[in-house]
C-alpha cells in the first residue's frame, strides 16, 4: 500500500509487432494469481483498439505512477496455444494481403512503396508499413483501404531508421542490424561522437544501412571518450618518459597506442605508459593486444618498448621530358 491508501501497481514493459514498439503495460485485476510473466513470454493485451498479442521484454515490476501516466493497455493473460495459432493463420494470409494492397496502392496512384504488410490475428487487423517523401494523410485512406482489403487497416509511415528494422539486413559489422534484433529505442548520435572514435566523415564510414549515422557510435562513446584521457590529443605535440618529443600523427585507443614523429621525420610506435601525462598513473591494459608485426622485442617489455618505424616521406618524382615542337614547314 503506498502513503494514500491505494495499492501500487504492477508494470510490465512488452514489445509489439512489426516495428518492435515498446510500451508499459498494465497488470489487470483478472490476472490469475500466480501467472509467470518471464522474459519473452507471448501475453495478450487489451488497448484502446482491441486485443493484441506482445511479447514481454521486463520481468514485472512495481510503479507508483502507472495510474498517472493514464495507460490504456492492460495485459489480460498469457497467450494460449489457440491465441498463437490463429495468429499463424493470420500471418499466413500477408502475402495475399501484400499483393491486394500493391493493387490498391496503384489503383489510386499512391505515391507509395509498401514495405511489409503485418497482420494481426487477434486483433483483426492489419498494419501496412508504407514509406513516402512527404508526410501522408493516412486517416483519410484507411477507409477506402478498408473497402479493398475487407479488414481493418493500420497504416504506418516509415522513416530510414523504421525501414531497416522492418527489413533487417547485416551492417558494416557482419553481424544483424541492431535495431532489428536488440535495440529497444534508436539512441541519440552526434557527429562528435564518430570524431571521438577517429572515424572519417568523408567516405561514408559513418553511415549505416538506413543512411543515417550509425547506431553503435552513441553506446561505444563512454569506452572511447573514457580511454581516449590516456592518449595525448592529435596533432599536438607530446614527450615520453625516455625524452623522445614529437608531433602527435596517430592514436589508437583500443591497443593504447599513439604514433610520434620527431624532429627527424622518423616515425615511433609509443605505449601509453611511456607518455610523460601518465607518470605516476595507473593505466589500465589494452583491450586489444598488440598484432605480432607490433610485438616487442626480447629485450625490453610492452610497456616501455618504443618501436621506430621507417619514414613514410614520399619517393621523388621522375621529371617528365619536354618535347620539342616541330617547326611547321610553310608554302613552297
Amino acid at each position: 500500500m503506498s502513503r494514500r491508501g491505494k495499492a501500487v501497481r504492477q508494470v510490465v514493459t512488452v514489445s509489439f509487432a512489426p516495428l518492435g514498439a515498446q510500451s508499459d503495460c498494465v497488470l489487470d485485476k483478472g490476472l490469475p494469481r500466480g501467472t509467470k510473466l518471464s522474459t519473452g513470454a507471448q501475453v495478450v493485451v487489451r488497448g484502446m483498439r482491441g486485443l493484441s498479442l506482445a511479447r514481454v521484454i521486463t520481468a514485472p515490476h512495481r510503479s507508483p505512477d502507472a495510474d498517472k501516466r493514464g495507460n490504456a493497455r492492460r495485459v489480460l493473460r498469457l497467450a494460449t496455444s489457440a491465441d498463437l495459432d490463429l495468429q499463424r493463420r493470420a500471418e499466413a494470409d500477408e502475402p495475399r494481403l501484400f499483393r491486394e494492397a500493391l493493387r490498391s496502392f496503384s489503383a489510386r496512384k499512391l505515391p507509395f512503396k509498401l514495405v511489409r504488410v503485418a497482420a494481426d490475428g487477434l486483433g483483426k487487423k492489419v498494419t501496412l508499413c508504407f514509406i513516402a517523401e512527404e508526410r501522408a494523410d493516412t486517416k483519410a485512406l484507411a477507409p477506402s483501404l478498408e473497402r479493398d482489403l475487407s479488414i481493418r487497416v493500420d497504416l504506418r509511415q516509415l522513416g530510414p531508421r523504421d525501414e531497416a528494422r522492418v527489413l533487417g539486413g547485416l551492417g558494416r559489422c557482419g553481424r544483424p542490424l541492431c535495431c532489428s534484433s536488440f535495440l529497444p529505442r534508436y539512441p541519440r548520435v552526434s557527429i562528435k561522437m564518430a570524431k571521438t572514435q577517429g572515424l572519417s566523415l568523408a567516405d561514408g564510414k559513418t553511415e549505416g544501412v538506413c543512411g543515417r549515422t550509425l547506431c553503435c557510435l552513441a553506446y561505444e562513446n563512454d569506452f572511447y571518450t573514457e580511454q581516449s584521457q590516456w592518449l595525448p590529443r592529435l596533432m599536438k605535440r607530446a614527450r615520453t618518459i625516455g625524452g623522445l618529443e614529437g608531433k602527435v600523427v596517430g592514436i589508437d585507443v583500443l591497443k593504447l597506442q599513439f604514433t610520434l614523429v620527431d624532429s627527424q621525420r622518423r616515425r615511433h610506435l609509443v605505449d601509453a605508459r611511456e607518455w610523460d601525462g601518465n607518470e605516476g598513473k595507473d593505466v589500465p591494459a589494452a583491450q586489444v593486444s598488440a598484432s605480432p608485426c607490433d610485438s616487442p622485442s626480447e629485450e625490453g617489455s610492452a610497456a616501455s618498448q618504443v618501436v621506430t618505424l621507417p619514414s613514410t616521406r614520399p619517393p621523388a618524382r621522375k621529371k617528365k621530358r619536354r618535347r620539342r615542337k616541330k617547326p611547321r614547314k610553310g608554302p613552297a
